[in-house]
């Protein structure tokens, strides 16, 4: 009788450990898969950044034709931020877009400014990606590059916001 009952505890303690092993297996395949993820963005980001042959964008003076000195600065605030987990769909407070023309490819990057103090940022093109980010005055800094004034350098405005 106490044999029957020893065999079903070390199954029991085997069905555990394996569940463990799967589960932590599954978990490092899923954070990998994520850094892979990030990765890419951020070197989507870094080519669009440093490359586009034109970058235009709608801020806060209305539409705007980018100075390409202030695009690595879009860059610098994307590699500055850090990365927020946030669940469900949230209304977005104030929006600014940059529309991207790299290596004759057509790429849209929205910075939302959402409530407390999270961004989102949606990068659509070729390949689509989503992040959520710390706001730390980051949602400032990326109206600064896309208003008139600029981040380094005095952007061209298409058209004033009315």
């Amino acid at each position: 009788m106490t044999k029957r009952i020893v065999k079903d505890k070390i199954w029991l303690v085997n069905v555990a450990v394996s569940l463990t092993l799967i589960i932590g297996v599954v978990l490092i395949v899923g954070l990998v898969a994520e850094a892979y993820r990030i990765r890419k963005f951020k070197v989507d980001v870094f080519v669009l950044s440093y490359e586009s042959d034109v970058c235009e964008a709608d801020g806060p003076d209305g539409r705007v034709i980018m100075n390409s000195s202030n695009l690595p600065a879009i860059y610098a605030l994307v590699q500055k931020a850090k990365g927020k987990i946030s669940s469900g769909d949230m209304e977005a407070k104030d929006n600014v877009t940059f529309y991207f023309d790299c290596h004759e490819e057509d790429w849209t990057m929205s910075v939302d400014k959402l409530s407390g103090d999270r961004l989102r940022l949606v990068l659509t093109g070729p390949r689509e990606y989503t992040m959520y980010l710390d706001d730390k005055q980051s949602f400032e800094e990326f109206q600064r590059a896309a208003s008139a004034k600029g981040y380094v350098t005095k952007n061209k405005v298409l058209r004033a916001k009315n």
